[in-house]
């Protein structure tokens, strides 16, 4: 387990070889993406990892509207997240993890017609994905409270109807 895990964007790698290596001459242990070893599997890996860290740090390169969502979701800034997971979501459509924290801010705020659409979205290119498969994703969090929660809003969205409820 890592003192601190990096999530970066390819375009800031030197950026965050440098945020490493000081790091690390400060004591600190430090997990990113190099960290990877020939044939692991990718996605488990940094779930893992992410799930294990004692802190991250997240890369914020203008282009990649991702970090700057997952950021405000971990913050609990769900109206400032929501945009750039929307955004995000368009660009990489069958990223489920995306479409979830997605969901999981629009039931938060309010919108829960729209959180079953995402969750849809979410199921729809993955039909054997289930909701403990995105548990570091979601849960992974400073605050676990926060992240229980909201894993929680997950599983019922996940285990509901996906199409949206007409209002009587």
């Amino acid at each position: 387990m890592a003192d601190v895990f990096i999530s970066y964007s390819r375009a800031d790698q030197e950026l965050v070889q440098s945020l490493a290596e000081s790091l690390q001459a400060e004591g600190l242990s430090v997990w990113w993406d190099r960290n990877i070893g020939g044939g692991a599997e990718f996605a488990s890996a940094i779930e893992r990892e992410l799930s294990a860290a004692k802190a991250v740090v997240a890369g914020l390169s203008g282009f990649h509207r991702w970090y700057s969502g997952y950021v405000s979701y971990a913050a609990g800034d769900y109206e400032d997240a929501l945009p750039h997971l929307k955004a995000q979501g368009r660009l990489t459509p069958s990223w489920a993890a995306c479409h979830a924290l997605t969901a999981i801010s629009c039931f938060i705020l309010g919108d829960e017609d729209e959180a079953r659409k995402y969750i849809a979205k979410a199921k729809d290119p993955n039909p054997h994905l289930r909701p403990d498969r995105l548990t570091g994703i979601v849960r992974t969090q400073q605050d676990r409270d926060k992240g229980a929660r909201e894993y929680g809003i997950l599983e019922q969205l996940w285990h509901e109807d996906s199409e949206p409820k007409t209002q009587s």
